[in-house]
């Protein structure tokens, strides 16, 4: 009956429709996936307070190659996405950066890259991750770390 792509495509066009395909609505869905960095610390700190959301902050160089690879595939993971926008205001902090950035990393002891720190709504750095880790491996860190802040 029917030949060649013909039967994928009337199959996606179906899912679509059904809201089941991962082009139904890809706009909102893409929006709905992004994950936003900021990196303004004193908004990102009130922005965990007002929405009780943890903050991760994710602490960075210029010249870290494993941060740059935490950028490209384990911050790229849609469930990853999922779970940080979900639980987290996320904050970009440069730790060379010769101002709030630097000072940022000193205060709270950053020592090797890419470190992740991971604050409570109301502020308390609850933990840290240390080192390059893939999607799966940041997830369980993070899960641990959720799980002595309850």
């Amino acid at each position: 009956m029917f030949s060649g792509k013909k039967p994928f495509v009337v199959a996606v066009s179906l899912l679509s429709l059904l809201g089941f395909a991962p082009y139904a609505n890809s706009a909102h869905a893409k929006a709905a996936q992004e994950l936003v960095w900021e990196s303004d610390v004193d908004k990102v700190m009130e922005e965990g307070r007002h929405l009780n959301k943890y903050v991760l902050a994710d602490v960075y160089t210029t010249w870290c190659v494993p941060c740059k690879k935490m950028d490209k595939t384990t911050f790229e993971d849609a469930g990853l996405r999922s779970f940080l926008n979900d639980h987290f205001v996320c904050l970009k902090v440069n730790a060379e950066d010769k101002g709030a950035g630097e000072k940022f990393a000193e205060n709270n002891k950053v020592g090797m890259f890419p470190t992740s720190l991971v604050f409570t709504p109301q502020g308390k750095l609850l933990g840290k991750v240390t080192g390059f880790k893939t999607a799966e491996q940041f997830r369980n860190d993070l899960d641990a770390l959720l799980q002595r802040a309850q």
